[in-house]
């Protein structure tokens, strides 16, 4: 064997190897992520990011947009640790009148005074939905519908909502406080074969 036929083969072996290596690391990747669900995780996060985006610039048509078709949205000013979740409902052309909205609804009851919620639109998202820079001061997190079935801080949620999943932005609060002023934002979602939509937005906050 010359050394051209040697080096040849060694490069035919190498290339092999190669694509063994890469279907080996490719069957270990759909064991652990599977490519549907990956591309569910990803339309969810991408569904909820687009929603908050929405909330932020006050595009509350672009939100209506984003609501399931032949659902409502729910609004919740408080989402965890209870027996069961406050919910206001609003139809597509409720939500996309908020913007120029001065109609106070009532949103649920105040956690510890127990007085209740009643605010305009643009109040309550004051105050229970862009209390904080969510996109900026928040940790991102999917709740997939397996895995917020089993929270138990959100049974509530869960029941109110069975089947869904959730994209959370959680700020963390300031140490010197005791972080006692945490925040979190909750968009709730829902997975269909046509794509992920909204179904809800929650809020969560340390009151006691």
């Amino acid at each position: 064997m010359t050394l051209i036929d040697s080096c040849g083969a060694a490069a035919h072996r190498s290339a092999s190897v190669a694509r063994s290596l890469a279907r080996l690391v490719a069957t270990l990747l759909a064991a652990v992520m599977p490519a549907p669900a990956l591309a569910d995780a990803q339309a969810l996060i991408a569904t909820g990011d687009e929603a908050l985006g929405h909330l932020e610039r006050r595009d509350f048509a672009g939100l209506g947009r984003q609501i399931c078709p032949g659902r409502r949205l729910g609004y919740s000013p408080y989402a965890r640790n209870l027996t069961r979740l406050p919910v206001r409902w609003f139809d597509r052309g409720q939500v996309a009148g908020f913007a120029t909205s001065t109609k106070a609804y009532f949103w649920g009851h105040y956690d510890g005074s127990g007085k209740k919620i009643v605010l305009t639109p643009s109040a309550y998202h004051d105050s229970f939905v862009l209390d904080r820079a969510y996109r900026t001061q928040g940790q991102r997190r999917l709740l997939e519908a397996e895995s917020l079935r089993r929270e138990p801080e959100l049974k509530a949620l869960w029941a109110a909502y069975p089947g869904v999943s959730l994209v959370s932005y959680r700020y963390p609060g300031t140490p010197q406080l005791g972080n006692k002023d945490a925040r979190e934002l909750i968009l709730i979602l829902e997975a269909r074969a046509s794509g992920a939509c909204l179904r809800g937005v929650a809020h969560s906050e340390d009151t006691v």
